[in-house]
Formats: C-alpha cells, sequence, structure tokens
C-alpha cells in the first residue's frame, strides 16, 4: 500500500507540474484564434475565455494577401458576459479602455460612453479611471493586480456587471488597443 501511496502522490505532483506549465503558458503567450468569414471564430473566442479569470487572446486574420494579429484580453462572468480591458497598448498613442459585451455579444457598457460609470475593486470605487488622468488610471491599474472581484456600475441594462478577477497579472500583456 505504501508504494502504491508514493506513485499516487508522485502522479498528482506531475500532473500538477503540467497543469502549471499550462497555465504559466496561458499567460505567456496569447492564445491564437483564426478569423473566419462565417463568424465561427466568435463563438471560439467566448469558448477559450476562461470563467471568472483573464485570457490572454490573439485574433489572427489572413484574408485578400493581409495578414493581421489583434491581441487583446477577455474575461467572463456566470452570465456569460464578456469583459475586455485594454491597458498597454501596442500602438503608441492609443488609449486605454474596456468593454463589456453580454452573452450575445451586444455592446452594454464601454468606457467611452457619456454614462456615468462607477468601476469598483473589492467595493472600493474608481468611478472611470479611463477618462480621469492617467495618474488615476496607473493606480486603478495597480489595484486590479490584487482585487477579486470588478463590479461596473452605470445605468444601463443588466447593471451592475461582475466579474471574478483570476490571473489579473495578464492585464499587464500588450494588447491593440486600436481596433
Amino acid at each position: 500500500m505504501k508504494l502504491f501511496s508514493k506513485i499516487c502522490v508522485l502522479a498528482l505532483c506531475v500532473a500538477n507540474g503540467v497543469n502549471t506549465q499550462a497555465q504559466q503558458n496561458k499567460m505567456d503567450e496569447p492564445i491564437r484564434v483564426d478569423w473566419d468569414a462565417q463568424g465561427k471564430f466568435e463563438n471560439k473566442i467566448k469558448e477559450l475565455t476562461g470563467l471568472g479569470e483573464w485570457s490572454y487572446l490573439e485574433l489572427y486574420i489572413d484574408q485578400n494577401n493581409r495578414q493581421e494579429s489583434i491581441k487583446f484580453l477577455s474575461n467572463k462572468n456566470v452570465k456569460k458576459d464578456r469583459l475586455m480591458m485594454k491597458f498597454n497598448c501596442i500602438e503608441p498613442n492609443a488609449k486605454p479602455s474596456f468593454l463589456i459585451e453580454d452573452k450575445r455579444g451586444l455592446d452594454r457598457l464601454s468606457s467611452n460612453d457619456e454614462k456615468e460609470i462607477d468601476i469598483l475593486l473589492d467595493g472600493k470605487s474608481y468611478k472611470n479611471p479611463f477618462i480621469q488622468t492617467s495618474d488615476q488610471l496607473e493606480k486603478f491599474q495597480q489595484a486590479l493586480m490584487t482585487a477579486k472581484i470588478i463590479q461596473f456600475n452605470a445605468d444601463t441594462f443588466d447593471s451592475p456587471f461582475k466579474f471574478s478577477n483570476q490571473n489579473a497579472e495578464i492585464t499587464n500583456k500588450k494588447v491593440n488597443c486600436e481596433t
């Protein structure tokens, strides 16, 4: 029985190591999704976006002798709403932003809305740091690294929007902001 226990422990350690390695790879390189004219790529993106955690994705477009890739971050809540945040823009003069889509893909809230938006990290209000000073946005981004829950309050359908914030370190990845 002792040998069996040791083998089980070893197997769990190896499996955990493989899982940790897969998780590390998930954070280092974006998960590639190939664009298609039928729109199947949208379902693939929804499928690959982690529930309650950040996913680093890359939409690869190869069409009409044009190749392009768009890197972005995505997070999905239990209602299947998706949050995309863009902090570290690849394009030099692009503005950071966020967008929330409902489970059907309809835009529900964005950093550019004229509405008053209040974003809370673990209950602490940051208003809409995307339209405030760069210092306020930086404070928000730093607080995001340790927050457990992100909540968006606004006078809009289905608000408030709540998201778990696992793998927050991924929000430091370079993304395309002008898409």
